[in-house]
């Protein structure tokens, strides 16, 4: 079976997401925001798409897309789709409904429609009634409707792509996996290129680093996929797209620090490398952002970094200091490019500008509800970054 498929993202990224689709070899289109739309899509790409993508969030197999108004033109959508190929009668499913703009009905009225559709649908065909579960369905539908625009979708991941690391030591603030990626492809970074975090927490940034450079796919550490479940992917694929994956990892022959001025967080990033096979790989040590005493000049090219905010937890006195201190550091020790993600965006670029460093690229992007800023900054005589 071929399809369409609609990739999630974070709202405010879907330019860079489609940038690495096409790496992959997808050409991704905008259907909406935090939404692309990949045409004829196979039963291995369905995997690829899931297994290989380092930013997106979620991969839906299209099943119906177009434009609703009314609760009947919803129905008639729904009535539209053979659910059959999705799955079998004796598998459960679930139908979420998402709607936003102003409607008549609601989100669990679009959800009760769809579901009454997949039911009539197995009833005609088959004869049987299938059962629905809304908790841990074995198949899950979207059915989602901004103003008029409406899609029925079948959830190909499962939980979402941002579930992928193997962590035993939880941050309290810890930072998604996908954006980590973001980051890092906004930066100069690439294999041989030097990468410090030195507010590193959980050590997401430089897990994330470090499996860019060894070619780690990222759902190297996923224990399932929603495609697995679902009767039009073919058995062979993930067995298929995995081999050929794991294939292609090398050693790691980049310099990747990650430090922190907490013990308890060296300590359980530590944990955490050791449990992905990185402790061999990522140098972690104790050590103030604000000085960087802990390294040598010209030990590092570049400095990503996700900063407490100080908008929910944090004193911002605290915060600004740490933002007027740290790229003077940085400068000191000759690191020549730094990226940055805070909702602080005049704090921060005001301190990379006053430590000398020139702001040539800042992104607006919805994160976890909150609107928030990535920042590029870049030494005078720094090279352009890699494209």
């Amino acid at each position: 079976m071929r399809t369409d498929a609609a990739v999630g993202c974070a709202v405010g990224l879907e330019d860079l997401v489609t940038e690495e689709l096409g790496e992959l070899g997808y050409q991704a289109e905008y259907i909406k925001p935090a939404k692309l739309l990949v045409r004829d899509v196979g039963s291995d790409d369905v995997v690829s798409l899931n297994y290989l993508t380092r930013q997106a969030t979620r991969v839906f197999l299209m099943a119906w897309i177009g434009e609703a108004e009314s609760v009947g033109d919803i129905r008639a959508c729904a009535d539209e789709v053979d659910y059959t190929q999705y799955m079998t009668p004796e598998q459960t499913f679930g139908v979420k409904g998402v709607r936003s703009g102003e409607h008549e009905f609601t989100s669990t009225d679009i959800g009760a429609y769809v579901g009454a559709a997949v039911v009539d649908c197995f009833q005609a065909r088959h004869g049987v009634r299938v059962r629905a579960n809304l908790d841990e369905p074995d198949v899950q539908f979207y059915a989602e409707l901004r103003d008029s625009h409406f899609m029925i979708t079948v959830n190909s991941t499962g939980e979402s792509l941002i579930r992928r690391h193997a962590r035993p030591f939880q941050h309290f603030a810890p930072m998604r996996p996908n954006l980590a990626a973001t980051l890092l492809r906004m930066s100069s970074f690439e294999s041989g290129v030097g990468m410090l975090d030195p507010m590193a927490g959980g050590g997401t940034i430089s897990t994330e680093a470090c499996m860019m450079v060894r070619k780690i796919p990222s759902g190297h550490f996923r224990d399932s996929f929603a495609f697995e479940r679902l009767h039009c992917v073919d058995e062979g694929s993930y067995a298929r797209v995995r081999a050929e994956a794991l294939s292609q990892i090398v050693p790691c022959s980049t310099k990747l620090g990650a430090c922190d001025k907490y013990a308890r967080s060296v300590e359980g990033m530590r944990g955490n490398f050791a449990e992905q096979g990185f402790g061999d790989d990522i140098r972690t040590w104790e050590d103030m952002a604000e000085t960087l005493d802990g390294i040598e000049v010209g030990e590092y090219d570049t400095l990503v970094t996700n900063p407490p905010y100080g908008v929910r937890i944090g004193n911002p006195r605290v915060v600004r200091r740490l933002y007027d201190a740290f790229p003077i550091a940085a400068m000191d020790k000759g690191i020549r490019e730094i990226v940055v993600t805070t909702p602080r965006q005049a704090n921060i670029c005001h301190a990379l500008t006053a430590a000398g460093y020139k702001v040539v690229e800042q992104r607006h992007f919805l994160y976890g509800g909150l609107w928030s800023w990535i920042v590029r900054a870049v030494a005078p005589d720094a090279p352009p970054a890699a494209s």
